[in-house]
């Protein structure tokens, strides 16, 4: 940011530069040509006939170099919007890599289900321009819970006839431009949650099945750089998720062989106090 600031302030600089010399050169080309004019007439007072040559000859040099001056001008202005999104766009590209890398990271690292459901709503939709996540799984009803960290899932059960369960029975993912894809759809509306456009991802693997689903703010085009971060990030996140759900599984049986282990009450003993941790 430290960096950009000068180049601003000096194209901002430039540009008034040339501001100030389109409008200096045209007040002084009025100006001599008036006077060309003037004397022209004064000439003509005292007998002589008028001579306009000199006027129209500043006039029509002046106008040239105003219209040269003007384009350089407004080159100049494209030159600077131009660079300007492109400094922007590679601004945004970096803030994304910083994210992906971070999501990718932070799933390597999840042990349990709860940490990977918070990476991929915290960080995902920052680093690909979304503005929300959901990921929501499958029960043994058939029935959709979407997924809080430290919360129970919220089930919902999509229509037969809706593009979640189409994505959930092809395995494909569904890239929603707008509303119009999944207009009827009340589970696409859930996992949407007012959003304009929406990229649904299945989450398949041996001890889970699932969706993930990025929401953005307005309508929305998925280019093909775009899918395929998208895509490898769901394989990444349904990697993680049956790690996470194996370890959930192994951390379950350990708790209950503890419970089952520990005895249910302490022995009484005369003159001692027994207490246990």
């Amino acid at each position: 940011m430290s960096a950009s600031r000068p180049k601003a302030h000096r194209r901002r600089a430039q540009t008034w530069a040339f501001t100030l010399a389109f409008i200096g050169l045209l007040v002084g080309n009025s100006y001599f040509a008036w006077m060309a004019a003037e004397s022209a007439r004064d000439n003509a007072a005292v007998g002589e006939d008028p001579d306009y040559a000199l006027a129209w000859g500043i006039a029509v040099g002046g106008a040239v170099a105003i219209v040269g001056l003007l384009v350089i001008l407004v080159l100049t202005l494209r030159h600077q919007k131009r660079l300007a999104a492109a400094n922007q766009a590679l601004a945004e590209t970096e803030t994304r890599g910083r994210g992906l890398q971070e999501v990718t990271g932070r799933l390597a690292r999840a042990l349990d289900s709860d940490e990977v459901v918070t990476a991929l709503r915290d960080v995902l939709p920052v680093a690909v321009g979304g503005e929300a996540a959901a990921v929501a799984v499958v029960d043994d009803e058939g029935r959709l819970g979407l997924l809080r960290p430290d919360a129970e899932p919220e089930p919902f059960a999509p229509p037969a006839d809706g593009v979640i369960a189409r994505v959930l029975a092809d395995g494909e993912p569904a890239w929603l431009q707008s509303p119009l894809g999944w207009r009827g759809d009340g589970a696409a509306d859930r996992l949407a949650d007012g959003a304009w456009a929406m990229a649904v991802l299945p989450l398949v693997a041996e001890n889970v099945r699932g969706l993930l689903a990025v929401s953005y703010g307005r309508v929305h085009t998925f280019v093909d750089e775009e899918r395929e971060v998208l895509e490898t990030v769901s394989v990444l996140a349904t990697q993680a998720f049956a790690r996470g759900r194996r370890y959930d599984a192994e951390h379950r049986a350990s708790v209950a062989f503890q419970q089952t282990a520990l005895p249910t009450e302490l022995p009484e003993v005369d003159v001692r106090s027994i207490a246990a941790r």
